[in-house]
């Protein structure tokens, strides 16, 4: 909870860089400083920092289905909000950070989703470029003016992850 404004600035920011974008995918209701905070509280928001402890990249993991009421897969996670500090100055901070975090994972976990709106091409390139695979698309509820949105796949092969 320290970097409770930190991380609440890095999202204002990026929504604003999305929306000059003309990314879709949030609007000003979601995501929130309450998604955040509920993060934060349940241990699901990672975040990666520079060496002199600055906020430089965060996102959420976790076992909860892209769809409610689908059971969870303890072999399964979710990667979700993943915001890059755009004023950093470094090139690659996203791949980085999901590097980072496919080290730290539990030995059982095999797949990685992943979902973003058509859109957001600068999710898509990141997936894409990290190994990810586009195996469907789908309307969300509630959100059906953003058009579709894509669900990406990336098995793990523990053996070799890069």
């Amino acid at each position: 909870m320290r970097d409770y404004y930190t991380l609440s600035q890095l999202l204002a920011d990026a929504k604003a860089k999305m929306t000059s974008l003309g990314i879709i995918q949030w609007n000003e209701h979601y995501p929130n400083g309450n998604v955040i905070e509920q993060d934060i509280m349940e241990g699901k928001l990672w975040v990666l920092r520079s060496l002199d402890d600055e906020v430089l990249c965060m996102g959420t993991l976790t076992h909860e289905p892209l769809e409610q009421g689908a059971a969870i897969n303890p072999h399964q996670i979710y990667l979700k909000r993943v915001i890059t500090a755009s004023n950093s100055g470094i090139k690659g901070l996203g791949s980085l950070f999901l590097k980072h975090c496919f080290l730290q994972l539990e030995p059982q976990i095999t797949t990685i989703y992943s979902c973003t709106n058509h859109t957001n091409f600068l999710m898509r390139k990141l997936l894409e470029k990290e190994q990810f695979v586009k195996i469907g698309e789908h309307q969300l509820a509630g959100r059906e003016a953003m058009g579709s949105f894509y669900i990406y796949e990336r098995k793990l092969n523990t053996d070799f992850l890069f």
